[in-house]
């Protein structure tokens, strides 16, 4: 068989335990000079296997050159593969958060075929150091797509902002009568006595729904489906947290108004009246709002038995802090949905009932996109999150 020298190749020098990679040429000289024996490892693509050279396209190397060491039996080679997994446990054990002998069990592991032991070394790698390259081809070359979706840490994904066109088809992903039954259920609630408060409580459950969905790689909005399925996890558990999230923001805004009236002397409007009543009021809610809640749906979204964490102001600021400069990123461009859904509140906002229903659809179609912007946040900073 002609093997081309340009290809490159894993492989495994017999007693190693660190591959190298090698191209054609390079193999059939170590062949020669006795450097790579019959029993040394070679990584086969296109079988996605580990085998000996003896059994490889480079067989044929072997034929008229004896090999210095006799190729030892499956049984031997095992045992000694075992010595070897248990010596690096060994070594483990005085300096666990060592990310060689991670790896390196993780591999002599996959050798072995004790693949459960394998998978943990090598997310052990990944939990310490996320989304680490070579434990990550590590990963890729041992286990199948499917498992590689299991581990945690394994991709950064790319941030909402990395491809607009994308985070612009987002909402209609699902289908249009998916932006279409959330803008008429917005849409009626707009027209009824203190709608508003319901529209912005449901918008707030909706893009924590749509964040958890794309923070666990959902690539369209998730479906009422899952609501149904566990309501309690998904909707009222949460829910009751982001309740006490808002409570707490409007705690403090309350107390700064019930001051200002103090000291303007102003009785005759109550205070919710005062504070929507007021531009200085009413744009720093929104800001608070937009720089916040975003950490405390994230706090949710990524631990959800530790949702209470979220009412902690300390752990969700500390978490904020963390993500840095990317968490400011999604803000900004939640700030600027807000900002656009209230522009299009003052230009079409007074018309008499078209006014409400393009708002309602402005809100629809904006929703999905924070929570697009905040579950890629999720999946690229998870392990940042208190």
């Amino acid at each position: 068989m002609t093997t081309s020298t340009t290809n490159r190749y894993f492989v495994l020098f017999e007693g190693e335990t660190e591959e190298k990679e090698l191209d054609g040429a390079a193999i059939r000289e170590k062949c020669a000079s006795g450097e790579l024996t019959p029993a040394s490892q070679i990584f086969v693509p296109s079988e996605n296997k580990w085998c000996a050279l003896s059994a490889s396209e480079f067989a044929s190397e072997f034929v008229d050159t004896p090999s210095p060491v006799a190729v030892k039996p499956v049984s031997d080679e095992n045992e000694a593969l075992e010595l070897d997994y248990r010596a690096t446990l060994d070594r483990l054990k005085s300096n666990p958060r060592a990310i060689e002998i991670q790896l390196e069990a993780g591999h002599l592991a996959c050798e072995l075929g004790h693949r459960r032991e394998a998978r943990k070394h090598f997310q052990d790698v990944l939990t310490e150091n996320p989304f680490h390259a070579r434990a990550a081809r590590e990963v890729y070359r041992h286990f199948s797509r499917k498992e590689c979706r299991e581990f945690k840490y394994l991709d950064r994904p790319a941030p909402a902002w990395d491809d607009i066109g994308e985070l612009l088809r987002f909402p209609f992903a699902a289908g249009p009568i998916y932006a279409l039954v959330p803008a008429v259920v917005l849409a009626a609630l707009l027209f009824v006595p203190y709608g508003a408060v319901a529209v912005a409580a449901l918008a707030i459950m909706w893009g924590y729904y749509i964040t958890s969905g794309v923070g666990v790689g959902e690539t369209e909005p998730p479906s009422i489906a899952g609501v149904r399925s566990d309501p309690l996890a998904n909707v009222i558990l949460p829910g009751l947290a982001l309740s006490a999230v808002a409570a707490q923001l409007y705690g403090c805004f309350y107390l700064l108004g019930r001051l200002a009236m103090l000291v303007e002397r102003e009785s005759a409007a109550g205070t919710w009246e005062y504070l929507s009543g007021s531009p200085i009021f009413l744009v720093g809610m929104t800001l608070a709002a937009v720089a916040y809640l975003p950490a405390s749906i994230l706090s949710i979204s990524y631990d959800g038995h530790s949702r209470w964490k979220s009412v902690n102001p300390v752990a969700v600021l500390r978490s904020a802090v963390r993500m840095g400069g990317e968490y400011l990123g999604a803000v900004l461009m939640i700030l600027v949905f807000a900002f656009m859904v209230g522009a299009m509140d003052l230009i079409v906002g007074g018309v008499p009932v078209l006014g409400k229903i393009l708002v309602a659809i402005a809100i629809a179609v904006v929703i999905p996109m924070a929570g697009f912007v905040l579950g890629c946040l999720q999946a690229r900073q998870s392990h940042l999150i208190d």
